[in-house]
């Protein structure tokens, strides 16, 4: 059970986005303007090796949906946001909610502990996120452009099966960066991104 605390007017960025959209670079990016980093994907992946060695990502996608099928769909986001960091930082960046149970979980325990959430998706083009999830050089990462498709599309998901939507996800976010590969012009949409997340949080309390 999660413990209650109390960080009125702190701000939680959520990201979700597809794979090789650039939400670990942008997590790190938000991480050095004083945001504690959270990865949802962190806990999924450390099962993953434990079960596999080396997983590829169907063998990653299958362990999360036999997760979820025995915990439930937010079990992933209960999982990482029982971290002391998420109950005891001001200000928060959580990398990759995957469902809409995720999101709900993640905004009930945002709102208990007096913050404000604010959803971001980082979109690119299916050429740039091939071509970086293939040069990431990540163990058991697909390495051919049909492989990578067919991973796309069992994460993009549907309103039926919450196993993992990021189509949903991204259609939800209250604002979007789309990322073309140039890391300046990245820094500024997340700088903008980010004053925009603060500025609305300013028109709830006032």
């Amino acid at each position: 059970m999660m413990t209650k605390s109390n960080i009125k007017g702190g701000l939680v960025l959520a990201l979700v986005g597809e794979s090789g959209a650039g939400k670990t670079t942008t997590t790190a990016i938000i991480e050095d303007m004083g945001f504690a980093p959270l990865a949802l994907g962190k806990y999924l992946r450390e099962m993953a090796i434990a079960e596999y060695g080396t997983p590829e990502r169907v063998q990653v996608q299958k362990l999360a949906r036999k997760m979820q099928a025995i915990h439930g769909d937010d079990y992933y986001a209960r999982i990482a946001l029982s971290d002391s960091s998420f109950l005891q930082t001001r200000n928060v960046i959580i990398d990759g909610l995957r469902n809409t149970a995720e999101l709900k979980y993640t905004t009930q325990a945002v709102a208990d502990t007096g913050r404000e959430l604010f959803l971001v998706a980082l979109m690119a083009s299916d050429e740039t996120r091939f071509s970086r999830v293939v040069g990431r050089g990540r163990a058991g990462d697909p390495l051919t452009r049909e492989r990578f498709v067919e991973d796309d599309a069992r994460a993009s998901g549907s309103m039926e099966d919450g196993f993992q939507q990021n189509g949903i996800l991204i259609d939800m976010a209250q604002h979007t960066i789309h990322n073309t590969g140039d890391m300046q012009t990245l820094r500024d949409r997340i700088e903008q991104a980010v004053r925009i997340a603060h500025q609305s949080i300013t028109k709830e309390i006032y």
